[in-house]
């Protein structure tokens, strides 16, 4: 399981903000809480892969990239991101269909890329670090409290949608 060498303390601690974000009624908010939870996850799991071991200094994409992608087969391989990717496939198609190509262009061409190519471990991934990036500009305040552009709400109502799922199939419930 994914949770396997996680302290029952950290397990607790994502799952208070899991709480916290399901609770919340402003997406704002919510989509804060559902990554606070997630970075819990993936910081208490990230070991650099050249020095083998933990290392804080280490940016947020190369550990979301390094966790996720040392997933089990068992765990979360190529057949169960292919089901969580067409079974949330409404939801993506939201999120990519609202954003901004000037600042996700990049990132939307690759996670399309992987799918046409079947790689679907890499284009979870690729859609994960996009939601990172979304995170990103609300955190450090490039969108407005107010979502007063309505694809801004579209966008964050479907990031915490699969940011959730995400943590579902991680082993949290």
């Amino acid at each position: 399981m994914p949770l396997d060498n996680l302290l029952n303390e950290d397990k607790n601690r994502v799952n208070s903000w899991l709480k916290a974000a399901r609770d919340e009624k402003k997406y704002f908010n919510k989509m804060i809480f559902y990554w606070i939870a997630f970075n819990v996850y993936y910081g208490k799991r990230y070991i650099n892969p050249k020095t083998g071991k933990k290392d804080v200094n280490a940016g947020e994409p190369a550990k979301v990239k390094s966790v996720l992608s040392h997933l089990k087969r068992e765990e979360f391989g190529e057949k169960k991101a292919e089901l969580f990717l067409k079974n949330n496939k409404k939801q993506i198609d939201k999120i990519i269909n609202n954003m901004s190509l000037e600042y996700y262009g990049n990132k939307i061409k690759r996670y399309q890329k992987y799918i046409r190519e079947e790689k679907y471990k890499s284009a979870f991934i690729e859609l994960i670090l996009l939601i990172e990036k979304v995170r990103n500009r609300l955190f450090h305040g490039s969108k407005t409290y107010m979502m007063d552009h309505s694809g801004n709400k579209e966008v964050l109502v479907n990031c915490c949608f699969i940011l959730d799922k995400t943590m579902v199939v991680l082993g949290f419930k």
